[in-house]
């Protein structure tokens, strides 16, 4: 069992990170219900270790999602939700390129999760996640002791993250992580109480 101690931060982990281990929390939480699923089916432990095996049916990321959604454990929007995620991550796997939060391709893909509007009215209530390139928002900031001396064109990320603050993009995308974890457990206690 985790406990908040032993909990990763997203916010600690570089962008590219942040999606590569946040999509990997998510997969671990749908191999945990289908694992509690099959125990209360009376699996054996030799077929549950065969459908995680390398060759086996639940060995992926997608397989996971299909097989939550298809037995009715998850909802249709977690399903689309989790399949965004990833293929965010997938694309970083498999990319070279740099990649930060603050590009408007994937504020667009953060857009796009169903869990979005949720994660926008949270974030903006926790406003020392945010970060803006406009310097009077950071002067406005309580992390901020002194006024930067660069203009917005040359704000530096730097500076910012020496202060605390991660990109408003980062934020949303960790709370929409955190919601989408949430409504996989939400959708399972129904699914029980259901069977």
């Amino acid at each position: 069992m985790t406990t908040e101690k032993d909990k990763i931060d997203l916010m600690d982990e570089s962008d590219r990170g942040a999606v590569i281990v946040g999509a990997d929390i998510l997969s671990n939480c749908l191999e945990e219900v289908l694992s509690r699923t099959f125990k209360k089916n009376n699996i054996p432990l030799k077929i549950y270790n065969e459908m995680y095996n390398s060759n086996g049916p639940l060995a992926n990321f997608s397989s996971k999602i299909s097989i939550c959604y298809s037995f009715g454990i998850i909802k249709r929007e977690t399903y689309d939700d989790l399949h965004k995620i990833r293929k965010i991550r997938n694309n970083l796997s498999h990319s070279f390129t740099v990649f930060n939060f603050n590009s408007a391709d994937i504020g667009q893909k953060i857009e796009n999760l169903n869990v979005y509007e949720e994660a926008n009215k949270l974030t903006k209530i926790n406003k020392r996640y945010s970060l803006t390139t406009h310097e009077d928002d950071i002067k406005k900031d309580s992390h901020t002791d002194s006024k930067p001396e660069k203009t917005n064109e040359d704000f530096p990320y730097w500076f910012a993250r020496s202060r605390g603050l991660v990109s408003y993009n980062k934020s949303l995308f960790c709370i929409c992580l955190i919601l989408i974890e949430r409504d996989i457990y939400e959708s399972f206690i129904a699914y029980n109480r259901a069977n």
